[in-house]
């Protein structure tokens, strides 16, 4: 792999790249994700283009908050330890992403949420304790 862009073969790979990459909150990242997708806003990350319905000011500002210094070696490997800790990577539409996110607006984390352990046991026993925390989840960084 050549390039970061070439890393983010498909939506959550994409994903955990721009939380490796970036802020987990950054307003233009998640704007920039549920206009034109992952993929495309990991491409736009590095490409220098215009992004779209973004003002040149802002793209300037988006692209200063984004650490695109990373070889994408660096990035290999970093991303490696999620997958030997067994960890889970949550992205928007998985069956167990928790939907209460999507109600923070541009806030959401458009990107990826890691967790660990039975998400349905985990599920099961709030459901009998009401208690509403959920499970372990960590914004992806």
């Amino acid at each position: 792999m050549s390039t970061i862009a070439d890393l983010a073969t498909d939506e959550r790979t994409a994903r955990i790249l721009l939380s490796l990459l970036g802020e987990p909150d950054n307003v233009f990242t998640a704007r920039l994700v549920r206009g034109v997708g992952a993929v495309e806003t990991v491409r736009l990350v590095t490409s220098g283009e215009a992004a779209p319905k973004m003002e040149r000011m802002d793209i300037r500002m988006w692209r200063g908050h984004i650490h695109t210094e990373s070889s994408p070696k660096d990035l290999v490997s970093r991303l490696r330890p999620f997958e030997r800790n067994g960890a889970v990577t949550l992205i928007p539409g998985d069956k167990d992403w928790p939907h209460g996110l999507n109600d923070l607006g541009d806030h959401t984390p458009a990107r990826a949420v890691g967790t660990r352990g039975d998400l349905a046991a985990e599920r099961s026993a709030l459901r009998k304790s009401h208690d509403h925390r959920g499970p372990c989840l960590n914004f992806l960084r």
